[in-house]
């Protein structure tokens, strides 16, 4: 739980009223969160004027056995590739045959679409399109034909 917008001398009070209560049979911890990992030195992408709209990808029927390191390997052949995540399953933290990249540039998420969609890796043929798109949602249905004027 995060709690915000507090003063130095509420949130010691807070801590010292919630920290190592029994609530529910179970023991709650709090402290003051650890701020120092956060680098703020590094330009955000806003910042840059990179929002990676359109640059964010999906990668769906990937092998059960891909490692991210394998999917930014794969993708970083049509650009620089600035993320990349295969989703888990959660309670196996087994792979669940999808996953993302972010592209650096909208240009490189397009080259790499038009490159891979339907590619065959280890013997499985991709699906990839831009994260969000309704591209394939309609696929199974039967487009009904216009009638002619």
């Amino acid at each position: 739980m995060c709690i915000r917008d507090r003063s130095e001398e509420a949130a010691a009070d807070l801590i010292s009223n919630l920290d190592q209560m029994v609530l529910d049979g179970r023991v709650v911890y709090a402290s003051l969160a650890d701020t120092t990992f956060r680098n703020t030195d590094r330009e955000s992408p806003t910042a840059r004027g990179n929002t990676n709209n359109g640059c964010r990808v999906f990668l769906g029927n990937l092998t059960w056995n891909m490692e991210v390191s394998d999917l930014q390997e794969l993708c970083g052949q049509f650009g620089q590739v600035n993320s990349a995540r295969i989703i888990t399953d959660r309670e196996s933290g087994l792979s669940r045959g999808f996953g993302f990249v972010t592209m650096d540039t909208a240009e490189e998420a397009q080259k790499l679409i038009s490159e891979m969609d339907s590619m065959d890796v280890d013997g499985r043929v991709l699906q990839v399109s831009l994260a969000g798109s309704d591209k394939d949602k309609n696929k199974s249905e039967v487009q009904e034909e216009e009638p002619e004027i």
